[in-house]
C-alpha cells in the first residue's frame, strides 16, 4: 500500500467516529495519524485494541468513582 492510500484513507470522514475515533476495518494499521495536528490514534476497527481500551476505561471510571466516596 502507498503512502497516498494511506493519506486517503485517514483523510475520509466516513472513518471517523464522531470526529475523533478512527474505525476503518479495510485498513490493516493499529496505529494512524491523527485527523487534526501532531500525533497518532488507534484503529478501533483492530481486535487488538478493544482489551487494552477497555481496561483503561475501568480504570479511569474506578477512579472517578473512588474519588468521590472521601
Amino acid at each position: 500500500m502507498g503512502a497516498e492510500t494511506m493519506i486517503r484513507r485517514d483523510a475520509n470522514p466516513d472513518h471517523w467516529r464522531f470526529w475523533i475515533f478512527y474505525y476503518n476495518p479495510a485498513d490493516e494499521r493499529t496505529l494512524v495519524p491523527k485527523r487534526v495536528g501532531l500525533g497518532w490514534t488507534v484503529n478501533f476497527a483492530r481486535p487488538v485494541i478493544w482489551a487494552p481500551a477497555v481496561v483503561l476505561a475501568a480504570i479511569a471510571i474506578y477512579f472517578a468513582f473512588a474519588n468521590n466516596r472521601r
